[in-house]
């Protein structure tokens, strides 16, 4: 049977119930398709689809998601953020062919000259654009730097002029739980899937972020979900962007 590891991890200590939403998420994504495929954890703690449907399932998780959760031959690599080390560098991760952990390092100040903002401090970078543990971004490793993916998703958020809840280890059946609240739909403008576990709530104009991050982190706790949520709001960003650099 084939089984292709993904770009996709959890950090939650429960896993069980993350594996059971994205298997029945994926029931319902291949249920018109006829065909088949699940995923489990590997010895790394990476997603690996399993299944006749599997090619099938990483072309559509690779149409739904802002990042491709495959694991190709090419120089870009989708990977999660593992840490940072005083503001100074950020590590990431990513799953090899064979889905084994690769490490990389990459200096907060090459982030900032990718995005062309400067005269700044490191940490009202990290802060203003929201790099934190278990963010997902496409990353170059041999060449130490994020890929124009990444570049663009911070590029268009300047653009876009909204605020942005991202809720990251969020599984899809509880980000469609969350979108089926009225509550939620009624502060929101649009929730873009980043990953199957990391999605960016656009936040309507006019609305205070940290409203719809209460709501949101309200509704997470009554349906036993435990994400990592912060802002980022466009007004720094902006500023930051067009003034500094």
């Amino acid at each position: 049977m084939v089984a292709i590891p993904i770009a996709e991890r959890t950090w939650r200590k429960d896993c069980s119930k993350v594996l059971a939403d994205m298997n029945s998420w994926l029931r319902i994504l291949l249920e018109k398709a006829d065909t088949q495929a699940s995923v489990e954890f590997n010895d790394d703690g990476w997603f690996v689809v399993k299944g006749e449907g599997t090619k099938f399932t990483l072309s559509l998780l690779n149409n739904i998601c802002y990042y491709p959760v495959s694991v190709g031959q090419g120089e870009e690599k989708t990977s999660k953020v593992s840490g940072l080390d005083s503001s100074k560098t950020i590590h990431v991760i990513y799953p090899d062919e064979d889905g084994r952990t690769s490490t990389v390092t990459i200096p907060v100040k090459e982030l900032m000259a990718r995005l062309r903002v400067r005269k700044i401090g490191r940490g009202e970078f990290i802060r203003t654009f929201g790099i934190v543990e278990r963010l997902p971004i496409s990353i170059l490793p041999m060449r130490g730097t994020i890929s124009d993916l990444s570049v663009n998703f911070f590029i268009d958020f300047i653009r876009g002029g909204l605020d942005i809840v991202l809720a990251l280890d969020l599984t899809p059946i509880e980000a469609d739980e969350f979108m089926d609240s009225k509550e939620v739909s009624d502060n929101v403008v649009e929730m873009k899937t980043l990953t199957p576990l990391s999605y960016a709530f656009l936040v309507k104009l006019g609305v205070e972020p940290s409203s719809v991050k209460a709501l949101l982190s309200e509704f997470a706790k009554s349906i036993g979900a435990r994400p990592l949520m912060l802002i980022l709001r466009w007004e720094e960003a902006a500023s930051v962007f067009a003034s500094k650099r």
